[in-house]
């Protein structure tokens, strides 16, 4: 048996020597399931530790210290893809965000805000993680958990399941050299394929069943959720018996502008019935393509009646209740939509609930963004103004988790902080990031979350979320311009102003809209949005132009554009003046509140 084996020891000798097929710089064939890998790895050259390469393809490159500055605070953020900033990159998740604003506020320390967020990374893979960063002397570790626990469960069901002595034999054949290089080898004919690089996780999911296995399985999501208490518990266990502290995230999800992924129907429904359901759905459809909403809510509910486990019914009752002016009944009802989701690509209310308690009953801290998030979201009900998709929040959302975990910081006493930085000089910071992220870090964007969605079979449910109502059209103006698809945006607002019995509603949506992109840092962005509005009439004239010209004037002080704040002053400066205790509905008050004194600074101009 020696001499059997002996040429195979030489070889994985050879290959040592030479250096050759490295198993670390290699994609990870186990997808983050092999207990012998670490997530970072030394580079004694440089003197930090870096993200390993076979765990690029989920995370990212980050990089950070080997030896932890003296005035070093260190944070780890863990969790999944909204981690990791999807379907951007890591440099615009809320934990690049917080590195920024703490070491903005922390004179004289060094910030190492470290990402540690796997695509498709659910709370089971997550506590060897916890496990491994701890030795890397951590001030703080974050965990935002709980969008991908089914996902994660169906489409790794394989890997996770494996007999332990099963699962042994892989990882430490995985960790050959050999066996590297000869999957390398046998992969030698696919170019194509290894060159898609980490955009091309979501396909993968593809491979092994994908949507396809999602069915309808009470005891399963009992144990879903029950892994879930568990793998917190662990966690929280973990950093306890390590004596640092630990903060949870509560993320939220989209509920206005996400229909549900995937519908059965209840068990034993018969032939006769489903004939009459069907007939009661098409005839809410109907009147709903007729703006006959009540019509609508009745056939809807009929439906309801012969089937309630069907999660798209409820969700047009949502939707419709939602058009009919009664939020807190459409709030309820899109819940209930997301719960009966048969692929839960967003954390359900069990999960949800599962999350409070256990922070509650072992006293660790809690970060409710998902509140913070509905508390600024129209009628308490988040859609596309906050995430780009079904979970991922857009880049306002992940600066305002980050905003939320600095509060907490604070609180907590781990880091201290100087008071908050002005206004002016927070978006000075987030403007310089944005050119640091270069032209196309939007557009692609836009295409993981194409691809997530083609995976997803959204086509089908193109139809749910087509803009109706003026606000409708908003929110899809809103989600283009997250993507930096301009003229997609413009002319989504362009149907909202149109589709408004009165133009001040939507023009002041808009307006709001403008003012979240110059306080995210885009000022260029909320320019164009202003300066479109200038050519209607009621920016002119009218209930608009007061908060228009507000706008105008802003945004002219802070490119410090004498000329144009010259022709602005000569021509609203009364206007502003006389408004100036209006209700502030845009934002752009609160942004600079001072915009009159400091332009006449700027112009040179008489008080």
């Amino acid at each position: 048996m020696f001499l059997a084996l002996l040429p195979f020891l030489a070889l994985e000798l050879a290959l040592v020597i030479l250096d050759v097929a490295n198993p670390s710089l290699a994609d990870d064939p186990l997808s983050g399931f092999s207990q012998s890998g670490r997530l970072f790895e030394l580079d004694q050259r440089d003197e930090v530790y870096r993200t390993a390469t076979a765990r690029g393809l989920f995370f990212g490159d980050q990089e950070f210290a080997a030896e932890k500055p003296e005035d070093g605070f260190r944070v780890f953020c863990l969790g999944g893809s909204t981690v990791r900033g999807r379907p951007f990159t890591t440099e615009s998740s809320f934990t690049r965000w917080l590195d920024l604003e703490l070491a903005d506020r922390s004179e004289g320390r060094t910030i190492e805000a470290v990402n540690c967020g796997g695509l498709s990374y659910a709370s089971y893979r997550l506590r060897p993680i916890v496990a491994e960063v701890l030795r890397y002397r951590p001030d703080l570790i974050v965990v935002a958990t709980g969008h991908n626990e089914f996902l994660e469960d169906r489409s790794y069901r394989g890997l996770k399941d494996r007999n332990a002595a099963v699962a042994w034999l892989e990882d430490r054949a995985m960790s050959l050299r050999t066996v590297t290089w000869c999957r390398r080898w046998l992969q030698s004919d696919e170019p194509e394929k290894q060159s898609e690089g980490p955009e091309e996780v979501q396909a993968r999911l593809d491979e092994q069943r994908g949507f396809a296995s999602y069915f309808r399985d009470a005891a399963w999501q009992d144990e879903v959720v029950s892994q879930y208490v568990e793998s917190l518990k662990a966690m929280i266990a973990a950093c306890r018996r390590a004596e640092v502290p630990l903060v949870l995230v509560r993320l939220g999800s989209n509920l206005r502008d996400c229909p549900p992924f995937k519908s059965e129907h209840r068990d034993g429904i018969a032939p006769a019935e489903l004939s009459t359901w069907q007939a009661a759905m098409d005839a809410g459809v109907a009147a709903t393509d007729e703006r006959r909403f009540d019509q609508a809510l009745t056939a809807f509910r009929e439906a309801e009646e012969i089937d309630d486990q069907f999660a798209l019914v409820a969700w047009r009752i949502a939707r419709t209740l939602d058009r009919l002016g009664r939020p807190e009944e459409a709030a309820t009802a899109y819940r209930r939509a997301r719960d009966l989701d048969v692929c839960p690509l967003r954390m359900i209310t069990r999960l949800d609930k599962s999350l409070q308690r256990v922070a509650s009953q072992s006293g660790t801290p809690l970060v409710d963004a998902a509140g913070a998030i509905e508390a600024d979201s129209d009628d308490g009900l988040p859609g596309s103004d906050w995430y780009v998709d079904h979970v991922h929040p857009t880049l306002r959302g992940h600066q305002r988790i980050a905003e939320l975990l600095v509060e907490e910081i604070g609180r907590g006493g781990w880091l201290e902080l100087s008071a908050a930085a002005t206004a002016a000089r927070v978006r000075l910071n987030r403007r310089r990031h944005f050119r640091r992220l270069g032209p196309v870090f939007f557009s692609n964007g836009a295409r993981r979350v194409e691809w997530l969605e083609n995976w997803a079979r959204r086509q089908r449910l193109d139809a749910e979320v087509q803009p109706v109502s003026w606000i409708e059209f908003a929110r899809a103006g809103n989600r283009a311009m997250d993507f930096g698809q301009w003229e997609d945006a413009w002319k989504a607002y362009a149907q909202a102003l149109a589709a408004c019995p009165e133009v001040a509603p939507a023009a002041v949506t808009v307006l709001r809209h403008a003012c979240w992109l110059f306080e995210q840092g885009r000022s260029g962005d909320a320019a164009d949005l202003v300066d479109r509005l200038r050519e209607l009439p009621e920016a002119e004239q009218g209930a608009v132009a007061p908060i228009w010209s507000r706008a105008a004037l802003v945004l002219d002080v802070e490119s410090g554009d004498r000329e144009q704040a010259e022709r602005t002053l000569a021509r609203y400066s009364r206007l502003i003046k006389a408004t100036a205790s209006s209700p502030d509905t845009t934002g752009w008050g609160r942004v600079m509140p001072d915009v009159l004194d400091r332009a006449r600074r700027l112009t040179g101009s008489d008080p």
